[in-house]
């Protein structure tokens, strides 16, 4: 994993009319420098809580390179 570097982090308030329970979309892009063929690559979270959607928009990013490189190694 040291070698998945976050490169674009970005959250965008989705019901500005909502107030504080306004929904959040948290974009999160990443490029992996171990395997320099593979494509950047995004994430998204979404939620009323700005932390929960963070957290799934990151989860997911790792997990998605924890995938690639399982099946790479097949």
């Amino acid at each position: 994993l040291h070698d998945l570097e976050l490169a674009d982090f970005k959250v965008r308030v989705l019901d500005n009319h909502s107030g504080a329970g306004a929904k959040v979309r948290v974009w999160t892009r990443y490029v992996d420098h171990s395997h320099p063929e593979r494509e950047p690559y995004g994430t998204i979270g979404v939620s009323t809580n700005i932390i929960e959607a963070s957290w799934m928009a990151l989860r997911d990013g790792v997990q998605y390179k924890l995938m690639l490189d399982g099946e790479a190694a097949k």
